[in-house]
């Protein structure tokens, strides 16, 4: 999600696209410096150990990937926040891909005006998980008010569709759990148990979920919605929902679960 709003906000993109979806996230109000993202470069190659080289960036490329998420899992612990990140995801103002902050380039209208879809989990905004961000509403609010403005048209989501047998167990829908049902894999273990530990923060006692009717429905909706968005700007299906534009005065978003519920006070779910 943080990458697609780099995407629309920076110069470099223009035209590249002509939609936008951005899943749970895009609420880095506070980008690093070039400075700031430099430094912990540095950090990356002296763990890595080619910091000394005579050409550190071409020992890079001779390393596999594994080096590079193992380096910044142990970076992340380092600093004591989520393991998962260490600072090498963070957004960069570096002067060139992102001249501004992307709040500062939404405020002044200089994004790539495209409609957009945002969608976040309700467990996100209320936790318990890995991921809590209840920031990310202020956060779709500014976007979202950067779309209208450019006369393009904005859709908000809420996905909480969890397996009824995480829910009886006190998970909520946590990160990440939305991505089985938009690419149809929900009858797939594997990505559920490589996901557990997140969907275990999150409330959830089992590893594996029960899969019923109602996933299977949410996760074939989901895929119609994504695609008629991608195919004409609008993410409405007749026969299916009509999913409303954002309309600040009505406030109104598409609650993803089954069966899709149209509802108000997107701004005050948190």
């Amino acid at each position: 999600g943080d990458k697609v709003v780099c995407m629309i906000t920076s110069p470099l993109a223009k035209g590249l696209f002509h939609k936008a979806i951005c899943q749970s996230g895009g609420s880095h109000a506070f980008p690093l410096t070039l400075e700031e993202m430099e430094e912990t470069g540095s950090r990356l190659f002296e763990r890595l150990g080619i910091n000394r080289e005579v050409d550190p960036l071409a020992a890079a490329r001779t390393l596999p990937w594994e080096e590079f998420v193992e380096a910044s899992q142990a970076m992340g612990e380092e600093k004591g926040g989520n393991a998962a990140f260490g600072g090498l995801w963070e957004i960069t103002t570096d002067g060139w891909f992102m001249p501004d902050t992307p709040f500062n380039i939404l405020d002044k209208c200089e994004h790539n005006a495209v409609p957009m879809i945002t969608c976040a989990n309700l467990g996100e905004l209320t936790g318990p998980g890995i991921v809590h961000a209840p920031d990310l509403i202020p956060a779709y609010l500014k976007i979202h008010a950067a779309v209208r403005k450019t006369g393009c048209q904005g859709y908000v989501g809420i996905f909480d569709q969890v397996p009824g047998n995480f829910r009886k167990e006190g998970g909520v829908s946590a990160h990440a759990m939305e991505l089985h049902y938009v690419f149809g894999n929900v009858d797939d273990p594997q990505p559920w148990k490589r996901l557990s530990y997140m969907y275990k923060a999150a409330g959830a006692k089992s590893v594996i979920p029960v899969i019923t009717n109602a996933e299977r429905n949410v996760s074939e909706a989901m895929m119609k919605m994504w695609t008629e968005f991608a195919r004409t700007g609008n993410p409405s299906v007749p026969g299916l929902i009509d999913w409303p534009s954002y309309d600040e005065s009505k406030d109104e978003y598409l609650y993803i679960v089954d069966p899709l519920q149209v509802k108000s006070g997107f701004s005050h779910l948190v």
